[in-house]
Parts: C-alpha cells; sequence; structure tokens
C-alpha cells in the first residue's frame, strides 16, 4: 500500500516494488494494493501502470484507493475535502489514456491534450481493483464502472466488513448487474 511520511505501509511508490518483483518472476499476478491516484498527475499514474504491465509481460493489477490518511494529504498541500473527486478524476483520466490510443480531457484537477502513452501497457484493459470499505457512494461509483473491489483490512480484523459487503451487494442490485 502507499504511504507516506510514517512507516505504516512502508511503501512511498508501489510502481518501484511491482517493476521489481516483475523482474524476478514469470508467472504470477503483480498488483498495487494501494495506489492513491489524488497525489499524482493522472498522465504519470497511466504511464506507470503502462510501464509496469510491459515489465511484467501483462501481469499487473492495478488497484487504487481514496486514501484516508489527513496527515498525507495536508503534507502533499491537497485537501482531504478534495480526495473523492480528485480520486475518481485521476481514475477516470487514467484508465481512459490506458485504454485509447490518444486521449483529451479537461477536468477540475487535470487536463491533457491529445495524449499519447508510449509504451502501449500490454493489457487492454488493464485490470482495476479499488479499495472500498464505508463509503457506499464510491461503493456503487466501483460498481457502475464495473471495477473489481477489495475490501477488508490485512492488518487487523474488520468489524465493519460485513456491512461493506451489505454495501456491495446492494450496488449490485441497484446496478442490476
Amino acid at each position: 500500500a502507499e504511504h507516506h511520511f510514517s512507516p505504516y505501509g512502508t511503501f512511498a511508490d508501489p510502481f518501484v516494488l511491482a517493476a521489481a518483483v516483475a523482474q524476478v518472476t514469470s508467472n504470477i499476478h503483480i498488483g498495487t494494493a494501494v495506489t492513491i491516484p489524488a497525489f499524482m498527475n493522472p498522465i504519470r499514474l497511466a504511464e506507470r501502470v503502462a510501464m509496469v504491465d510491459v515489465l511484467s509481460g501483462g501481469r499487473f493489477y492495478f488497484g487504487v484507493g481514496r486514501g484516508y490518511q489527513q496527515k498525507e494529504f495536508k503534507k502533499f498541500g491537497i485537501s482531504m475535502d478534495e480526495s473523492r473527486e480528485r480520486f475518481i478524476e485521476a481514475v477516470d483520466v487514467a484508465e481512459a489514456l490506458l485504454s485509447n490510443e490518444s486521449y483529451s480531457w479537461e477536468g477540475k484537477y487535470s487536463k491533457g491534450e491529445d495524449i499519447s502513452l508510449y509504451p502501449r501497457a500490454v493489457q487492454n484493459p488493464v485490470p482495476i481493483y479499488v479499495a472500498v470499505l464505508r463509503t457506499a457512494a464510491t461503493i456503487d461509483w466501483v460498481v457502475e464502472r464495473g471495477y473489481n473491489a477489495m475490501m477488508g483490512n490485512p492488518y487487523i480484523p474488520d468489524p465493519e466488513l460485513r456491512r461493506s459487503l451489505d454495501l456491495l451487494r446492494e450496488a449490485h442490485v441497484k446496478a442490476d448487474k
């Protein structure tokens, strides 16, 4: 998981670790769990995804999360109040850049005209996994977009996991998926 300014999580850049793992393995799938798109320009984000996918021969899973540590947002100079909007915009743009030969957009936090990524990712689409737990609107968005959901805390048992799974089921019913 991507974390900054503390020993918790230990990886400021999960893409570096993923690229290193890709070089010493040949069969396993490699993924980030998670990167925080709100902290990064979406062009650079998509370039990193494409590069790790190429280095792994198409074995990369792109795991993202909204971020939740106030201290990290503050030190990056980003308001936590913007976290959801920044997250969604960055994921939308990165996915579009990875899926299209060329892409233009004008968002609230970023813009680009006729952007093409090189090298191109091996996979099209690159599988996207989203860490979700308690926010119904984000879970609804994950289901609507057809992304994979990552739930739970790998460090401690989470008593709220049942509620998260209920929200995921409800989102699938609403989306009729």
